[in-house]
Parts: C-alpha cells; structure tokens; sequence
C-alpha cells in the first residue's frame, strides 16, 4: 500500500483494512488498464499529414503515464 492512501486521512486504520479487503477489485482494475496500455494508441502513416499529429502523440504520452500512475497505485 502507498502511503499516498493514507496520507492526511484520519480513517487510516478504516482505509488499509478496505485496501486489504479490496485485492481481488484492484488486481482486476490493473489488467484492465495494461490492457488498455497495450491496445493504446498507435499513428498511422496517414496520422502524419494532420497538422495536429503531436498533440494527438502528446495526448497518447500522457494517457498511458496516468494509467501507470493508477496501477501503480493499485499495486501492493
């Protein structure tokens, strides 16, 4: 558990009791954004000839960093 959890709580007791309780839903919440990490998102050749293609790239970036922000969070 990362202490981000509990920070600034005054439940902490309650919260690691729930994170505890709760590996079955954080191990399935986990696979489910790998999974979206591995179906993310590609450009294509034809991606390249929208003006706005590095923003679209940017956004792709950012996406996949706040998923892995999230199973990190998950994770044990």
């Amino acid at each position: 558990m990362k202490t981000v959890w509990i920070a600034n709580a005054d439940n902490k007791a309650e919260l690691r009791q729930a994170y505890g309780a709760s590996s079955v839903i954080r191990k399935r919440l986990s696979l489910m954004c790998n999974k979206k990490i591995e179906g993310g998102f590609v450009l294509t050749k034809d991606d390249y000839d929208s003006p706005n293609w590095q923003y679209r790239q940017a956004d792709a970036v950012g996406y996949r960093r706040a998923l892995e922000e999230v199973i990190s969070l998950l994770s044990d």
